[in-house]
C-alpha cells in the first residue's frame, strides 16, 4: 500500500500560446540558473527531476505563479502524513490536492495532460512513474477527454 498526494494546478498550460513573460528567450543557462535559487526552490528545496522539461517548468511557474504558490505551500506543510484521504481546495483557479491511499497496478496506461499539470508526491511506499513527450506513445491512444 502506498499513500500518494497528487496536486492538480487548474488552468496551466492553456496560457502557453502567448507571451511568456520573454522565459522563451531565456538561455538554458539563466534557466538552470532560476531551477536551483528561485522563490519555488527557497519554498521547497527539492530537485526537478532530470525527465521533465525545465524551459516548461519555468514558463508555467512564471505564467501561474498564484496556482504554483499554492501547491508548493501545500507541500511545505507539517501534517501531509497525516491528511485523511480526499480533496483539498488550495485555491480560487482550479488548484487542489488529492491524497490517496491505494496497491499499485502492475499493468497500467499512459495518462497526459493537454489543460492541467500534476505534482505527485509519494508520501509512503514506492511508485514507478514514467515520463514522454505527448507524442511518444500513439498506439493504443484513447482521445482526450
Amino acid at each position: 500500500m502506498k499513500r500518494l498526494m497528487t496536486i492538480v494546478c487548474g488552468a496551466m498550460m492553456i496560457a502557453c500560446g502567448g507571451n511568456v513573460s520573454n522565459v522563451g528567450n531565456w538561455s538554458d543557462e539563466r534557466i538552470e540558473e532560476w531551477c536551483e535559487s528561485s522563490e519555488w526552490f527557497s519554498e521547497l528545496p527539492m530537485k526537478v527531476d532530470g525527465q521533465t522539461d525545465r524551459r516548461r517548468f519555468v514558463e508555467q511557474n512564471v505564467l501561474n505563479p498564484e496556482a504554483w504558490r499554492a501547491a508548493y505551500g501545500f507541500l511545505t506543510r507539517s501534517d501531509l502524513v497525516d491528511l485523511p484521504e480526499g480533496s483539498y481546495t488550495l485555491d480560487d483557479n482550479g488548484t487542489f490536492a488529492t491524497v490517496a491511499e491505494y496497491d499499485t497496478k502492475e499493468d497500467a496506461r499512459f495518462e497526459a495532460h493537454e489543460r492541467y499539470i500534476d505534482i505527485q508526491y509519494v508520501m509512503s511506499g514506492r511508485e514507478r512513474i514514467d515520463i514522454a513527450a505527448p507524442e511518444a506513445e500513439k498506439s493504443g491512444r484513447t482521445p482526450y477527454d
